[in-house]
């Protein structure tokens, strides 16, 4: 008999922490954590140790797996050594919706591993805070793997911290969302900025015009989590992150109170993860997007007059100089200072 969970809650909801606690008092039980990350994967190891007694992050083939405990890997980390050993082992796997994007596109190993391992699990807890219309397929279509399916659903798609304020852009607008992303990291008084962007190249460009001004940064493109939370250590408050998806899922960040997306997100899932970056701890946040379908409609006109409010702020900065520096006029194309009338 081998039974399936699916426990669904909003980001930052604690689902990891509470299972951590059954770890701790269940110490005689087989557990494999599975992760989609190795950032995230390691992050939780961290975390793990501190609780449980037998806890082995396995990246490391040659180390010893204990007859008991926590086994915490990542899809490509799971091998015959490990199965042989941990054949029977309660398995929790993290971002679930994961499995579904990636493992259908670039990384079909996750789907491997997943299989491999559920196969003789007596017990299958699956977590996400997202669950769209793909996932929810994937999950009727497992539910023949499975004796048993229970889903626990505490909040699907759903922010824990909703923002306190949206800035909606329309598509046709978006060649005037950088100048009011430049002015507003200028103007930032509290917590760090959250930039998100398409391309490898746009992180590389935001970076050369923070250090152009003189503004602490951190940057993270795919393939770069791991290094980047070391580089997080030793610049533990950095004014602004830019990055691409990659940090849209789980890594611990300092307090984020502005999250500001320079292209339009197509998955909603996606877009909650990311946008729920911002305000983890319950603090206010604002956030910047393209994205007027993924905002609730009591909220969208509102969201709307904000970005007018922004554009106005932002055009009398420029022309008249009263904040900001010249070089948001660049962005414009602005080719001289505007003379003040007075």
């Amino acid at each position: 008999m081998n039974e399936s969970i699916w426990l669904i809650s909003p980001p930052a909801s604690g689902k990891t922490t509470i299972l951590l606690d059954i770890f701790a008092q269940l110490p005689e039980e087989q557990w494999i954590f599975l992760s989609p990350l190795r950032a995230l994967a390691e992050e939780f190891y961290l975390r793990a140790k501190s609780v449980i007694p037998s806890v082995v992050y396995w990246c490391n083939q040659q180390e010893e797996i204990p007859l008991k405990g926590l086994i915490i890997v990542t899809p490509e980390q799971v091998d015959d050594k490990l199965l042989s050993r941990y054949s029977r082992a309660n398995i929790i796997v993290d971002e679930i919706h994961l499995w579904e994007h990636w493992g259908k596109s670039f990384r079909p190993i996750m789907w491997e591993s997943y299989f491999r391992l559920v196969e003789k699990s007596p017990l299958t807890i699956h977590l996400t805070a997202t669950v769209d219309k793909d996932v929810k397929e994937f999950m009727e279509l497992s539910v023949c793997h499975f004796s048993k399916t229970t889903v626990l659903d505490f909040g699907n798609n759903q922010a824990k911290y909703e923002p306190d304020r949206i800035i909606y852009y329309p598509a046709y607008l978006k060649k005037n969302i950088k100048p009011t992303i430049e002015r507003k990291i200028i103007k930032n008084k509290s917590g760090a900025v959250l930039v998100f962007c398409a391309f490898r190249d746009e992180v590389a460009l935001w970076g050369q015009w923070c250090e152009k001004h003189n503004i602490s940064y951190l940057s993270c493109i795919g393939g770069e989590a791991r290094d980047f939370q070391q580089r997080l250590v030793a610049n533990s408050s950095p004014q602004v992150i830019i990055a691409t998806t990659v940090l849209g899922h789980g890594v611990n960040l300092p307090d984020i109170t502005k999250v500001f997306f320079t292209y339009k997100v197509d998955n909603h899932s996606f877009w909650l993860q990311m946008l729920t970056r911002g305000g983890r701890r319950g603090q206010s946040y604002e956030i910047l997007t393209l994205d007027s379908n993924f905002i609730k409609p009591s909220r969208r006109l509102p969201a709307f007059f904000a970005m007018l409010k922004e554009e106005i702020i932002t055009r009398f900065s420029i022309h008249f100089s009263i904040e900001g520096p010249w070089s948001l006029k660049e962005s414009l194309q602005v080719k001289s200072p505007i003379k003040s009338a007075i």
